[in-house]
């Protein structure tokens, strides 16, 4: 592993994710509904990350200490109003924090 166990997710062997929202599967919505669709493979991801948390390497489970790293506050605010609406589908990741990548500047998250 290339992240100390101490630190690393099960499913994933680096400290940083790249979820690439190839939207193949879906194309007859691709036109009309391209942002909420990749909004929505990025949570999904996210979900499977936060449902698989790994106590033993980082403790009890703090959503504020995960953060999606997207390049628009549009993308932002999509993924956060899909959350908002969907609760019963993405409630998990109710404080999950979500930022462009030109604020995540000196933060630091798992």
């Amino acid at each position: 592993s290339v992240v100390p166990d101490s630190i690393s997710h099960p499913d994933a062997p680096y400290p940083l994710l790249f979820v690439c929202s190839s939207l193949d599967d879906i194309v007859e919505q691709i036109e009309r509904d391209t942002d909420e669709n990749e909004a929505r493979v990025v949570l999904d991801e996210a979900k499977r990350f936060v449902e698989k948390w790994p106590t033993k390497q980082w403790g009890p489970k703090d959503i504020s200490s995960v953060c999606i790293i997207t390049p628009t506050r549009h993308q932002v605010s999509m993924m956060r109003a899909i959350v908002r609406k969907s609760s019963q589908e993405y409630g998990i990741l109710n404080g999950i924090k979500m930022l462009p990548t030109f604020d995540i500047q000196g933060r630091e998250f798992h």
